[in-house]
């Protein structure tokens, strides 16, 4: 680690990283932690995805975690992240629960200081080929985002919003183009 002009200056890497990982693919940062995707690592199959938990602590970034999808599977592509206080929100736009490429998102959550999955939120019109994964999360609310679906035109995409309610994240709304508007 360096310091410049009382800067710290560390380069982050993943304990066990790979060719072709694409660690670094996403990163997200709240407080002092640091989630960083890798939607190429291989451990639940060919390119299923992971995401490596960093905390600063002792005046440097130390790896605390690796997290992967309890589904995970060949091409997956886990690792698309966000963070919001103790809940990291992880999509895989190329899990295929409805479909190739359909896409899901993972809920973790950090009790005792380990992250747990604790949901895998898939709304039930995600279809093949949408995509569904990318994510920003804010308090108690989460919007991720399908943008090959087909709505109402081909890849016009759509945004689910959720919200966390008793623990559990349900879904609120979606909003979809409008093309009228123009």
């Amino acid at each position: 680690m360096n310091r410049t002009n009382g800067l710290v200056k560390q380069k982050l890497v993943p304990s066990d990283g790979a060719d072709d990982d694409i660690f670094g693919h996403s990163v997200a940062i709240y407080g002092n932690t640091i989630v960083i995707g890798s939607r190429r690592d291989d451990d639940m199959g060919f390119n299923s995805g992971s995401a490596y938990i960093f905390e600063y602590s002792s005046g440097e970034w130390i790896e605390k975690q690796k997290i992967t999808a309890s589904d995970g599977h060949d091409e997956a592509s886990f690792g698309t992240v966000s963070i919001w206080d103790n809940t990291i929100a992880v999509g895989s736009q190329h899990s295929s629960q409805h479909g190739t490429r359909s896409g899901s998102l993972y809920i973790f959550e950090k009790e005792n200081n380990i992250w747990i999955e604790k949901q895998i939120l898939l709304p039930d019109d995600v279809q093949e080929g949408d995509e569904f994964g990318n994510n920003s999360l804010h308090e108690n609310y989460l919007v991720v985002g399908a943008h090959l679906q087909d709505n109402p035109y081909s890849n016009s995409g759509t945004a689910y919003i959720f919200e966390k309610q008793n623990d559990t994240w349900n879904l609120m709304d979606k909003i979809e183009p409008d093309d009228t508007l123009r």
